[in-house]
């Protein structure tokens, strides 16, 4: 991850849920935007919202779900 000053990640790090169904479906996972959604809400992808209220995924997040859970057959959801 890129960071800058005191350890923070920068606004590129962050996905829409719309912009992180499109990473993930390039990586070889189809997942839609409302299952980014979800995951976001469940708490296992991090991230924050915004003050308007949509979702900001953490693209180091999503890349560690996509790695541990989805190329995992054994751990798949």
């Amino acid at each position: 991850m890129t960071k800058r000053g005191r350890g923070r990640p920068r606004r590129e790090d962050y996905l829409t849920t719309t912009r992180a169904a499109a990473y993930a479906t390039a990586a070889g996972h189809p997942l839609s935007y409302k299952t980014i959604a979800r995951l976001f809400d469940a708490g296992v992808l991090q991230g924050h919202r915004t003050p308007g209220g949509p979702r900001r995924i953490l693209r180091d997040s999503l890349d560690n779900f996509l790695a541990t859970t989805l190329d995992n057959p054994e751990r798949a959801l």
